[in-house]
């Protein structure tokens, strides 16, 4: 089967193959996503508008990464870039295909947990409006009352909050078996 290029530019380009269309985009495997956790506190998310779905949106900072530059590298570049924090350790959460029905891209998801310390420089008004700060606890909250719908950062807290639930699980578990060990059910 062919693939035929209905439209293209610096960033994708719209192809057909068969009865498909979809877009290939130019870096779709170095692209990144971070969720900052400030001071253990507050997620950093970032605002601004979104054309397409002409509406402002709260994001984690992401982008498509440079030339040779993996996701990583990206991962660190964009959280600067858009949020002023210089970051230098990253726990990657996973990858999300954010819209694998028309998109090439696959993005990597990282998470950072910042100190207010390492803000080094103002946001760039060009590409973020502002910087929202909401607290761990309030998070929750915010996705139900509909105020962050962007999937980058829905994935993000789902993919942070498993990765903690499992870990607590696991401390539990283990505590039960050294409990176990320490006291065995049949000397209780």
């Amino acid at each position: 089967m062919s693939i035929i290029t209905e439209y293209s530019n610096n960033w994708f380009k719209v192809v057909q193959e068969g009865k498909y269309h979809y877009v290939i985009e130019k870096s779709p495997r170095n692209a990144s996503a971070v969720l900052l956790l400030e001071d253990n506190e507050n997620f950093i998310l970032v605002k601004h508008y979104r054309i397409a779905v002409k509406s402002y949106l709260i994001e984690i900072p992401r982008g498509y990464g440079e030339k040779n530059e993996d996701s990583y590298q990206s991962a660190i570049r964009e959280v600067y870039e858009e949020t002023g924090y210089k970051i230098n350790d990253l726990i990657k959460l996973g990858s999300i295909a954010p819209n694998s029905g028309i998109l090439s891209t696959v993005v990597d998801i990282y998470f950072s947990n910042v100190s207010s310390s390492d803000k080094i420089k103002d946001i760039d008004h060009k590409e973020i409006d502002k910087i929202v700060k909401i607290h761990k606890n309030n998070i929750e909250k915010e996705i139900l009352n509909y105020n962050i719908i962007d999937s980058f950062t829905l994935s993000a807290i789902y993919l942070f909050k498993t990765r903690v639930l499992w870990k607590m699980m696991a401390s539990l578990e283990l505590e039960g078996i050294n409990e176990n060990i320490r006291n065995p059910p049949s000397q209780r």
